[in-house]
């Protein structure tokens, strides 16, 4: 996988996010391909989910070297989780995608970071000169970088053809709720949630609450607990919610997308 990330309306931010479109349609070593992910780090941490050999991680990155300068980094995982950033929905900072993954349990063989150092990252789209100049050098040590470590097979290698479930699972589910919970709260912050869903979906409750811890981010539910009650069949509906200052919320809404 190819990640191009960052924030276009910021400038330099937005060097990600230009090397992936300069490499999206090009055939890649090891079937690799290129996207843009903006500042959508759970949505690359869920993608990331399905199996893949290794992650080229593309961003802005400040090193202290003249702006335009081109890195390649190799992250370092820390060895206590308790030294991992603070989890953000919408930080893309390498240190912060890799702890999203940490939380599910997945570690990729290996992850590199392409960086360049920005000149200018305010509010405004565009890249500066020298940033713009380095994009096909960054584009250049990509497909490099592919080359070395999937040893230019065109082929996908075993580890990207085995699509993980799991945590996917929970967390495209949880998006439904997501979206049923805002709807029903109407901006009020809420404390709790409460789902009832049929032994046919094949839910885990800790994965569940995981990934909706994940997905409700910076939300009105950012920090809300979730209540699974497992029940014969296929049923997927939100039975309540539980708002700051309420007793809660009740009804039956069903998600949307996942209801039966």
């Amino acid at each position: 996988m190819v990640a191009g990330v960052g924030n276009v309306f910021l400038g330099d931010d937005g060097f990600g996010v230009a090397v992936a479109g300069r490499l999206a349609g090009v055939e890649l070593p090891g079937s690799a391909r290129a996207c843009d992910y903006g500042i959508r780090g759970v949505h690359l941490a869920h993608e990331l989910m399905n199996g893949y050999d290794g992650l080229v991680l593309i961003d802005a990155v400040r090193r202290g070297g003249p702006p335009g300068t081109v890195y390649v980094l190799e992250p370092v995982e820390p060895e206590d989780d308790s030294a991992a950033p603070a989890l953000d929905a919408h930080d893309m900072a390498p240190g912060t995608v890799l702890a999203l993954l940490r939380r599910f349990g997945v570690r990729l063989p290996w992850v590199t970071v392409v960086g360049c150092e920005p000149a200018v990252v305010r509010e405004g789209m565009g890249l500066s000169p020298p940033v713009l100049d380095a994009v096909d050098e960054a584009a250049r040590l990509v497909r490099e970088l592919l080359a070395e470590r999937l040893g230019g097979n065109t082929a996908a290698t075993g580890t990207e053809k085995e699509r993980r479930t799991g945590a996917m699972h929970e967390f495209g589910l949880c998006e439904g709720i997501l979206d049923a919970v805002e709807r029903r709260a109407q901006g009020r912050r809420v404390t709790g949630v409460t789902v009832r869903i049929g032994e046919q979906h094949a839910v885990v409750g800790p994965a569940l609450a995981q990934s909706f811890a994940l997905v409700a981010a910076g939300t009105v539910a950012d920090g809300a607990t979730v209540e699974l009650v497992s029940v014969p069949g296929d049923e997927f509906t939100l039975l309540s919610i539980r708002v700051a200052g309420d007793a809660g919320a009740g009804g039956g809404d069903r998600v949307p997308g996942d209801s039966r």
